[in-house]
């Protein structure tokens, strides 16, 4: 449910958001939860597609719910394979029963749940006790953050209209959810013969559908014997406009459930301006005060569930107290805009803000937190992506402003032509010679005039000058106070058109360093396994072939290599902050090329 709000949002646009669907198909009907050979199949298929976005999409982060029994350990699997490539897992917690796991499962269940739960590199809880719990039971070194739960845009509208009052007459209680014995469907099945026996104009609205083939039986008989004229209805799964509908025509909302995290429905109920009957389950108790929001009834117990329905049957002013009461903490506490930018400020988290000056020793992030500056890369280019343009180098080009100049240094066939014209610079290509250069130049000694340049790029340029220091003080002296310089140079690629200085970061930071450049960011283009793998065999048509199986290889080993290292040096007392830096450090020291980002003060 979160993740169909998430991409309907903009951030999916802001983040470049790829979605992993896992949706079941009527095959799959009833069978969740279970060892049915359809799951298998589920399972190796999902791995594949998510093999297949790891590899070609090369996603900075995972955002991934983690959820109840079965699903849990597949969840797990997930995320050691995304960590596995180097990839930043935020695991949403949304499921409850592994908390039982905890409390009731032996050592080795519990040891199993700790590893999955230590594999994010960050945990969204959904309230302050769930995550007071996964510090003080599980692990304390977990990075925890509390994020409330929201709803989509129909009940995100609907929590900001005014409700029309209703009929004290003909009052309708709804209960939406699956029909499963841990929602308390038996138990508020239970309570309709009681209050229509005090209430006969009541209606009951059951909302949802029997998931659990080993509970369908059981559930089946209880429904039918709740039939009774006509004032019980089933209308099964509902969504969009028809679920709306309901929420509107209601007057009180019921969930007798047995175990729950914090269930977005009572958040529509909330929207809906609903008074509710609830179980003190999951974080409810936490945010909803009984008399005032609520009334809380234990679980199993429908005597109190019907107690409780009839009073606010009798009395249509406390239903209005209440349910107002509710929609003003929804708009409060947990609208929907309040609650994405909290996502927004955990993605933001993982792409912490570069420090200005020199790197001291630490390798710079990846390129998306730069990429919040700037539109989206859709919105600015959608035509060919040139050769050593990846996507990390388009996320922070910025854009140009009207007459602004960019030097492609290095121009070669001006490949690079359309994509810098696009982002709004007028384009001045040099080289030392070809027809595609504008300009025919020495790097060593530009012949432009101090401060031109808005823009330099400089892709897989300085490995073939005779004196890179030279050419980067050329550049920072035509280059614009306050302007940037976008590039890469090799490393550990093989030699190629008589390169001659191959650098490491360390090189690249002392190159840009001395003229007086603010590096802003160093980070690798390509593995150095990936970048000799492409050299290896001169076969074209091979090389997707041979690049691709290269590429998932080392991301295989590095992910490998970082979970020992992360591990060995948590064990010895190192924070996040400082392990993250090794490892980006580390990252570097096997790049094929080293992408820079620098600014001149």
């Amino acid at each position: 449910m979160f993740n169909q709000i998430l991409l309907a949002s903009d951030l999916k646009a802001r983040f470049n958001i790829r979605h992993l669907d896992t949706t079941r198909t009527d095959a799959g009907a009833g069978k969740a939860g279970t060892l049915a050979l359809i799951n298998f199949v589920y399972l190796f298929k999902q791995i594949l597609q998510l093999l297949s976005i790891l590899i070609f999409y090369r996603p900075h982060i995972m955002h991934l719910p983690i959820t109840d029994r079965i699903a849990f350990w597949k969840e797990g699997m997930f995320m050691l394979v995304a960590r596995l490539f180097g990839v930043r897992v935020v695991g949403h917690l949304h499921g409850c029963m592994f908390k039982e796991l905890i409390e009731h499962g032996n050592w080795l269940t519990r040891r199993g749940v700790a590893y999955v739960l230590a594999l994010p590199t960050v945990i969204i809880a959904l309230s302050e006790g769930w995550r007071t719990f996964l510090v003080e039971r599980i692990n304390p070194r977990l990075n925890v953050v509390v994020v409330p739960n929201t709803v989509d845009d129909d009940f995100a509208r609907l929590a900001h209209q005014q409700r029309p009052g209703r009929s004290p007459e003909g009052v309708k209680v709804l209960f939406v959810g699956s029909l499963l014995i841990r929602k308390g469907i038996l138990d508020a099945l239970g309570a309709v013969h009681e209050v229509l026996d005090a209430f006969p104009a009541t209606q009951f609205v059951f909302a949802g559908g029997i998931k659990s083939e080993a509970e369908r039986a059981e559930i089946e008989r209880a429904c039918a014997t709740v039939r009774t004229n006509g004032q019980v209805h089933f209308p099964g799964i509902v969504t969009g406009a028809d679920k709306l509908r309901l929420f509107e025509e209601a007057d009180i909302f019921i969930l007798p459930a047995y175990h729950e995290n914090f269930p977005i429905v009572v958040l529509e109920a909330m929207a809906a301006s609903l008074p509710l009957v609830v179980t003190p389950v999951g974080a409810l108790p936490e945010v909803l005060r009984e008399g005032e929001n609520c009334f809380f009834v234990d679980p199993g117990n429908p005597a109190q569930l019907a107690d409780r329905v009839q009073n606010l049957i009798a009395d249509r002013n406390l239903r209005r107290r209440m349910g107002t009461a509710n929609g003003e903490l929804f708009r409060r506490e947990f609208d929907q805009p309040a609650i994405l930018q909290k996502i927004e400020q955990v993605y933001r988290s993982l792409f912490p803000t570069p420090a200005t000056g020199t790197l001291s020793g630490m390798a710079a992030t990846a390129a998306n937190e730069i990429e919040l500056s700037y539109p989206p890369i859709s919105t600015r280019y959608t035509g060919p992506i040139p050769e050593h343009w990846g996507q990390d180098l388009l996320a922070v080009l910025p854009p140009g402003a009207l007459g602004s100049l960019c030097l492609d240094f290095g121009c070669g066939d001006g490949r690079s032509r359309t994509l810098i014209e696009r982002f709004g610079y007028r384009w001045i290509g040099l080289d030392i010679c070809g027809a595609d250069a504008r300009v025919c130049g020495d790097g060593h000694r530009l012949p432009f005039a101090n401060q031109t340049f808005d823009l330099v790029i400089s892709n897989a340029v300085f490995e073939h000058l005779r004196d890179p220091f030279v050419a980067a003080i050329e550049i920072h002296r035509v280059l614009k106070p306050g302007g940037t310089l976008l590039g890469e140079a090799a490393f550990l690629e093989p030699e190629h058109a008589h390169s001659y200085f191959h650098m490491s970061w360390y090189g690249v930071l002392e190159v840009l360093s001395r003229p007086g450049f603010d590096v802003l960011r160093l980070w690798p283009t390509w593995h150095a396994f990936e970048a000799q793998a492409h050299g290896l065999v001169p076969i074209s048509r091979l090389d997707p072939l041979i690049r691709w199986s290269a590429r998932g290889i080392a991301r295989i080993i590095m992910g490998i290599r970082a979970l020992a290292l992360g591990s060995i040096l948590r064990a010895r007392g190192h924070d996040r902050q400082a392990v993250k830096a090794y490892l980006a450090r580390e990252n570097l020291r096997f790049a094929g090329s080293v992408a820079f980002l620098a600014r001149r003060n």
